[in-house]
């Protein structure tokens, strides 16, 4: 009988200069920084591995970019949902924390 389990993968975004800064980002669009895209391919492989049959990210462009870098060698849909965007943490955005 075919396994009906579906497996489940978080991947929280990968580092930005608001995140080095110890800024509240909330929902901020931030991109990344140069060492966030680092971390993106150098997760390529490990999510090559678990061959994932599609992917969710909100529409914030450090988590766009995150899962871009993230499956660029795998042809997965890659759905964009701003329901899954972070909390927003208004006028305490940009601010040090």
């Amino acid at each position: 009988m075919p396994s009906t389990a579906t497996r489940l993968v978080l991947v929280r975004h990968a580092s930005t200069i608001w995140n080095r800064d110890n800024r509240y980002q909330g929902q901020s669009d931030v991109p990344l920084d140069e060492t966030g895209r680092q971390e993106a391919r150098q997760l390529a492989p490990r999510l090559a591995e678990l061959a994932p049959a599609s992917a969710y990210t909100s529409d914030l462009v450090r988590c766009r970019e995150t899962v871009e870098l993230a499956l660029s060698h795998q042809p997965v849909p890659i759905f964009i949902d701003p329901r899954l965007r972070e909390a927003h943490y208004g006028q305490w955005e940009g601010m040090t924390r």
